[in-house]
């Protein structure tokens, strides 16, 4: 599996804690430790995305369009991905 993989598989575990806790407000917010996740620097990168938005005393919440970015962000590499794949398999067909 490569490295872009699992970065990407532990961001999406890491919003789906968050999901499924219904984050996504003020209100709802939760910490990291509630949730299981840990502050690493997985977490930091989707807070520095606005994927998710620390509400001040140590409690974050998804944000919609922060997620939905994120969402597209993930379409847009695994195209990528697909395409380099294909690209390489022809070259080697050659």
């Amino acid at each position: 599996m490569s490295a872009a993989l699992v970065v990407i598989l532990r961001q999406k575990q890491i919003m789906q804690r968050f999901h499924g806790a219904g984050a996504w407000g003020h209100e709802t917010a939760r910490t990291p430790a509630e949730l299981g996740v840990r502050e690493n620097w997985l977490f930091r990168r989707l807070v520095s995305r606005d994927v998710l938005r620390d509400v001040g005393d140590g409690r974050y919440h998804l944000v919609r369009e922060g997620v939905l970015r994120q969402r597209r962000r993930y379409r847009v590499l695994g195209l990528v991905s697909l395409a380099l794949i294909v690209a390489a398999l022809v070259l080697l067909a050659l």
